[in-house]
């Protein structure tokens, strides 16, 4: 009993040291840039249903889904490809899903960082996530169209050196926004390139 006592102790020290090391975020380089300058708009726009959703490890996440939300519908709102976008069926029987795939590419990342917390940081960890982006545009009278990126999120905790080349986010809000931006805008830009609107 005391042992099991003593073990909890420490996990709960650890949890509040890693607590006080700020983590620092990195998006990944690898996605070639997207922004509306690379697309063009069609010279009719009309409305499309957009379905979105957000999983963790190939599962649905409700939680971030509602909160990512607004980002994506803002990408594709800023556009300019579509005169109005809405979750509901629209008359022209347009319409996007986007699928944005969360999942851990960094063996053991908890224990990692367990590790951060219990020597205060002095010997830091990198953690990445992976993102798997899948996004399908039907138009009545083509083929479904399908469009995939991957990209990814780095995490540093405590003393580590950063991803060469990359550079921090000012925060992990930031972070997570400008890589659903970037997956977005290539969605955005693809969809123009293939003028199947």
């Amino acid at each position: 009993m005391k042992t099991v006592f003593r073990f909890g102790l420490l996990l709960w020290i650890a949890s509040m040291l890693s607590g006080c090391i700020a983590p620092t975020m990195y998006v990944d380089r690898t996605l070639p840039p997207a922004s509306k300058a690379d697309v063009v708009s069609p010279a009719a726009p009309a409305p499309v249903q957009v379905l979105f959703e957000f999983q963790t490890k190939a599962s649905p996440n409700a939680r971030a889904t509602a909160s990512t939300r607004d980002r994506v519908m803002t990408v594709i709102r800023d556009s300019g490809l579509f005169s109005s976008i809405s979750e509901e069926p629209q008359a022209n029987q347009r319409r996007l899903t986007i699928t944005i795939n969360n999942f851990p590419l960094t063996d053991d990342a908890a224990s990692k960082g367990f590790g951060v917390g219990l020597t205060f940081g002095l010997v830091g960890t990198t953690v990445t996530d992976g993102y798997e982006c899948k996004a399908i545009l039907s138009v009545p009278g083509a083929p479904p169209m399908e469009f995939q990126y991957k990209h990814a999120l780095h995490t540093t905790i405590g003393n580590t050196s950063p991803p060469p080349g990359m550079t921090p986010e000012p925060s992990v809000e930031e972070a997570i926004t400008k890589m659903i931006q970037q997956l977005v805008w290539s969605i955005m830009r693809d969809i123009s390139k293939s003028k199947a609107l």
